[in-house]
């Protein structure tokens, strides 16, 4: 740590085989409401400096930097997190949009990504997962397919399917206009209105 109490502000190297840059601008976002960030790229590694927005202690400028330090921790398990459930957040997402739809299109959406990731298949981008957590994982995706096949309510139901057929009749049945000298829209004085 390096202290400059005449700039009010405390600078240190962060490493990036540590902490990524991605990491370290979330811990840095969290702090732009408190002091001035400056984010640099050195030698060593990534420089970061903050900078107080009011005068500080030299005390509460070490703090700053402790309190910055536990911040990039927090990121780095946020981003640890989110690559394990990547693949769960992905399917959820797919259920959720393809709900409405026949059940049956989960699995059609599933074998997409599949093909799309190549070797990368959903059944393996996370190599930290077991056998227990891919067996509830199917577990839970097979009682989301069967929640929504119960549907009493008649919800899932496309709205073409379920009231496509009434409007298309009523349409069809409903006589043409017919344009004509008394008609409203051709005289400017009845459209006035």
């Amino acid at each position: 740590m390096s202290q400059n109490d005449t700039e009010n502000q405390v600078s240190f190297i962060v490493d990036p085989e540590i902490f990524s840059l991605e990491i370290l601008r979330g811990a840095a976002f969290l702090f732009i409401d408190r002091c001035y960030v400056h984010l640099d790229k050195g030698e060593d590694g990534f420089i970061v400096r903050l900078k107080g927005k009011d005068v500080l202690a030299p005390k509460e400028l070490e703090a700053l930097e402790g309190e910055f330090e536990n911040e990039l921790l927090n990121q780095s398990i946020r981003e640890q997190v989110n690559q394990r459930n990547a693949r769960l957040r992905e399917l959820i997402l797919a259920k959720a949009i393809f709900a409405g739809t026949n059940p049956d299109q989960l699995r059609e959406v599933r074998e997409g990504f599949s093909e799309k990731l190549g070797e990368q298949t959903l059944s393996n981008i996370d190599d930290d997962s077991n056998p227990e957590e891919e067996a509830e994982l199917e577990r839970l995706l097979a009682e989301i397919e069967e929640d929504l096949a119960d549907d009493p309510l008649g919800i899932a139901i496309p709205w073409d399917e379920k009231y496509g057929k009434k409007a298309d009749e009523a349409s069809s049945e409903a006589p043409e206009e017919k344009d004509s000298e008394d008609s409203p829209k051709d005289d400017p004085e009845k459209n006035e209105e």
